[in-house]
């Protein structure tokens, strides 16, 4: 059963408990590995689905499958199309970990964020009267995550924030937030000649049209260099990645070569590969580029990304894609999440349901990036500039680069290992303690989709 025919038909907890273990053996990429359990020992379809995966551990003790998500289906559908219910904030969370040095990495126009004054570099240090930077027991950080991603409306929360030496505070209620996927499109003249910079943030339905027009801007101007900041972009459609692609290396580099081919746990259909993608396919949008309409392209040998380890999964198949056409893919930054996997999502009663069913490998057969691919200029996110300032420090460090210096007086080039947390604000309030996790932003901004009808 390809999973893309799924039929979203009610039933009671037993079919779909059912329905579930039945796609599980069918098109779960280790489905072999999944554990024999009994599906009445869970109380509900989403606890048995969570179950249902491998237990084994990469070399470097990781869980080999951390992507096995499932959410309310109208949530994705919301997500899928660019819309959100939000503060209009994205993180820079460092380890992630206590003493958390939890600074905001960006800012959408119109969200409620911008409306209160937040700025990119602000760090969080308090919610709702509560510790953030130090509190690390299962109870607070609860409370922390129902504050940082409400799933309704209507419910402020107060944060403190620091800047320059100062606390602040703001109550934040979240709204609907559609956040643009291309951001701060700009020509910038630089040493290695006319630079095309763009801040690419999600692979979903509007990234098309934006893309496409971002790119036309870039040809028309004659751009010799393209540097795309990743470094928040945490995946979504393998179509999009592919139509970027080709926009990038152009139909000459990339004419009969495979984006991404798919391997599967041997009993699903692994379909046919995806091509580099060289016109519109009309993505779900308020404004769909139009079906069929040409992709510009602009012919590069060479392209630079800035990186970091908000960068998953279909940017990680951009990076894999073209290098396996011997585009030059210069990394500057962090290293990558190390997702080399696809899934397509399956909706069944007000459910939609994410498990890892396919391994990308690119044109030369390889994808084996489960750690992520490491930069060859390891420098820090430098939240003192906003994102496309020249003096930015990856983007700084790109340009000097391209210009065929060193990256910076302080970064050290190299070609393995993750980059540093990022550094608290001076004088920022932090001080010791334990660890735990509280979530950055939602898993299904770090998937790779594939489309239906492959």
């Amino acid at each position: 059963m390809h999973p893309g025919a799924v039929q979203n038909q009610p039933g009671t907890q037993a079919e779909e408990k059912g329905f579930i273990r039945a796609i599980t053996e069918e098109t779960y990429l280790w489905s072999s590995d999944v554990p024999a359990i009994k599906a009445s020992d869970y109380p509900t379809v989403v606890a048995y689905f969570n179950a249902l995966k491998t237990p084994k551990l990469l070399a470097s003790g990781h869980p080999q499958d951390r992507f096995h998500y499932s959410y309310p289906s109208a949530f994705w559908d919301a997500l899928s199309s660019g819309i959100e219910l939000s503060y209009g904030l994205s993180w820079n969370a460092g380890a992630n970990r206590v003493p958390r040095q939890w600074r905001v990495a960006m800012v959408d126009a119109a969200s409620p964020a911008s409306s209160a004054g937040i700025q990119r570099g602000d760090q969080l240090i308090m919610i709702d009267g509560e510790d953030f930077i130090n509190r690390g027991d299962a109870e607070a950080v609860a409370r922390f995550n129902a504050a940082l991603t409400p799933s309704q409306p209507a419910q402020p929360h107060r944060f403190t924030w620091w800047r320059d030496g100062r606390a602040f505070d703001t109550t934040l209620t979240a709204s609907t937030v559609s956040s643009a996927s291309v951001q701060s499109v700009q020509l910038l003249d630089t040493a290695a000649g006319k630079t095309g910079y763009l801040n690419f943030t999600s692979h979903n339905g509007p990234a098309e049209r934006q893309l496409y027009q971002a790119i036309t801007s870039f040809r028309d101007a004659g751009v010799q260099e393209l540097v795309i900041d990743l470094r928040y972009n945490g995946g979504g459609q393998v179509t999009v990645a592919s139509q970027l692609a080709y926009m990038i290396a152009g139909p000459a580099a990339s004419a009969n070569k495979v984006f991404m081919r798919y391997a599967t746990n041997g009993r699903l259909n692994p379909g046919r590969p995806t091509s580099f993608i060289d016109k519109a396919v009309g993505l779900a949008a308020v404004q769909p580029l139009p079906l069929g309409t040409a992709l510009p392209h602009l012919d590069l040998k060479r392209v630079t990304l800035l990186t970091g380890a908000g960068t998953c999964s279909a940017s990680e198949a951009l990076i894999n894609g073209l290098r396996g056409i011997d585009i030059d893919v210069r990394l500057i930054g962090a290293q990558t999440c190390g997702k080399p996997y696809a899934f397509v999502p399956m909706a069944n009663c007000g459910t939609t349901y994410f498990m890892v069913q396919y391994r990308g490998t690119n044109q030369k057969g390889w994808g084996d990036f489960d750690e992520g691919f490491a930069p060859d200029c390891n420098v820090d996110d430098d939240m003192n500039h906003a994102l496309g300032d020249p003096a930015e420090g990856m983007l700084a460090a790109a340009l000097r680069r391209n210009a065929g210096l060193s990256c910076s007086n302080s970064a050290t080039l190299r070609q393995g290992g993750r980059s540093a947390s990022v550094p608290a604000a001076a004088g920022s309030p932090v001080t010791a303690a334990g660890a735990v996790t509280v979530q950055v932003r939602s898993p299904l901004k770090e998937i790779t989709i594939l489309p239906e009808n492959r």
